[in-house]
């Protein structure tokens, strides 16, 4: 951080000693990236992508917690993209976005995206860390083990680089534990489109429209942070009920299994 800093008041110096008659543009631009508002103890290190006018691109892991609250860049003068996630362990992501390979679910990603207009000699952007994963947990009331796997599919398959949510084929495939519980993460959904299946080996015996039940419990996949979910199916009955993380209303829906 010293070196950096150290290349950015350098770089202002020349730019300070630019004549008035010399095209300041030319002169870059300092980018602090104001960190105070992220929380540490849920999210301590990002990747830092930027992009920007003329093939402009920039990437840094960072470690927040040595940061002290800010860390500063020199940009080029125009619109600046910028991107921090948080929790890929090992996804792909980069100048398209982040992409979720078939078969796997969503990384526990935080992330802030935004432009910046780069004018000027310094400028500062405040960053915030969304919540943008829902985990899913479902579990099944049953008498004896379930025997059968479930298979989440949906219409999202990762986030673009100005963190919006990228349209493609989404899909995985889970057993229930011992206690009949499984969870999956999931991206930010833009539609009602999610389908949950009970499949027996090759076999698909049920479908649920998962994005429509969670949508009629009331949840708001457009929220800034997005809550978790809770999904019961009561194996014995053919129950279907919906409780989505601190809230207390649960919503049962009965279905032909």
């Amino acid at each position: 951080m010293g070196l950096l800093r150290l290349i950015a008041v350098w770089g202002l110096l020349c730019c300070v000693g630019c004549s008035v008659k010399e095209d300041r543009e030319r002169c870059p631009c300092l980018l602090r990236l104001d960190l105070n508002d992220v929380d540490t103890s849920a999210v301590n290190t990002a990747d830092l992508f930027l992009s920007g006018p003329e093939g402009y691109e920039f990437s840094e892991s960072l470690e927040l917690n040595s940061c002290d609250g800010e860390y500063d860049i020199l940009v080029p003068h125009g619109e600046v993209s910028v991107w921090l996630y948080s929790g890929l362990d090992g996804e792909s992501a980069g100048a398209e976005g982040l992409k979720i390979p078939y078969g796997e679910d969503c990384p526990p990603v935080y992330m802030h995206s935004s432009v910046v207009a780069a004018s000027g000699e310094f400028v500062t952007e405040t960053i915030h860390m969304r919540k943008n994963h829902c985990i899913l947990t479902v579990y099944v009331k049953s008498d004896d083990m379930f025997p059968y796997s479930f298979r989440f599919s949906g219409g999202v398959n990762g986030y673009g680089v100005r963190g919006e949510p990228s349209e493609g084929a989404f899909s995985y495939s889970v057993n229930p534990d011992q206690d009949n519980m499984c969870a999956v993460c999931l991206p930010r959904q833009v539609d009602d489109s999610l389908m949950l299946e009970i499949v027996d080996d090759s076999d698909v015996l049920r479908i649920f429209a998962l994005g429509e039940y969670i949508s009629a419990a009331g949840y708001d996949w457009r929220e800034e942070d997005l809550r978790d979910v809770t999904v019961g199916i009561d194996f014995v009955v053919s129950q279907f009920t919906i409780a989505v993380s601190d809230w207390d209303d649960t919503h049962v829906y009965d279905v032909v299994i």
